[in-house]
Parts: C-alpha cells; structure tokens; sequence
C-alpha cells in the first residue's frame, strides 16, 4: 500500500495546491489515519477517514487512490470506479491510478475500457503490464 503511494507522487493539481496550509493538513491528517486504521484491520474506519478527506477536498489525489483501492480490494467495483476515474483524472501522467482503474473497470466486464485504461498506463511506464497485461488484453 505504500508503494502505491509513492508511485503516485504527482502534485495535487488545481485549487487544492493553493488550499490553506491549515485546511491541507486537516486532510493530510484524514488520510494519514486512513492509512494507520486501515494497517490495524479497521476497513470501515479508514473508509470513513478516508472520506471525511474527500469531504474536505474532492480533489485529493492520494485519498480519490485510497479509497478506490479499498473498494476495489473489497469487491465493491461500482462504488470504486468513480475515485478511481477520478485519481486517474487528477494524476494524468501517472501509471497507477490507470493501473488500478483497468483492474476495477475488468472486474465490471468493462473490457474495452480496461484495455484503454491499461493502455494509457503502459504508455506511461507502468510496470505491472507484465502481470496485468495478459489477464486485461485476452
């Protein structure tokens, strides 16, 4: 899970990078006990925290990732492909949000997305094409 993270290290972009230092570290807060609740098993309280983050800025990249990958982790495809579109949007240049949205969107039987979600993610230097690609492109 931390991987993810600091694969992911593009800047939040837009009206969230010029946020109030106090209002970024409330949500850098959410998502740090996110992550900390999330390590101690408490699914439903990182989710919460996760989205009390959202909350304060919809376009926090590392809490859109976040709680997509959760979702996604539990099975819940529908509730995670609108976060994971969304960090996929949010971090343009970066392979993993479109590496977990392909997943997410093979899971739905969405494969031509998943294919250009991959796609897009191999384009961008993903190195998960080695284990993604022959489950998504079959």
């Amino acid at each position: 899970m931390i991987l993810l993270f600091l694969a992911c290290s593009t800047p939040t972009p837009g009206p969230a990078r010029s946020a109030p230092i106090q209002a970024r570290q409330a949500i850098a807060s959410d998502v740090q006990a996110a992550h900390r609740l999330r390590m101690e098993g408490d699914r439903p309280g990182a989710l919460a925290a996760y989205e009390a983050a959202i909350a304060r800025d919809p376009d926090d990249l590392l809490a859109r990732l976040a709680v997509g990958e959760l979702l996604r982790s539990e099975g819940r495809w529908e509730d995670a492909l609108p976060h994971l579109r969304r960090a996929a949007e949010l971090a343009p240049q970066s392979p993993v949000p479109h590496e977990h949205l392909a997943v997410c969107l093979h899971e739905l039987a969405r494969h031509e997305e998943a294919r250009e979600a991959l796609d897009r993610a191999e384009a961008l230097g993903s190195d998960q094409i080695g284990v993604l690609g022959p489950v998504i492109r079959r």
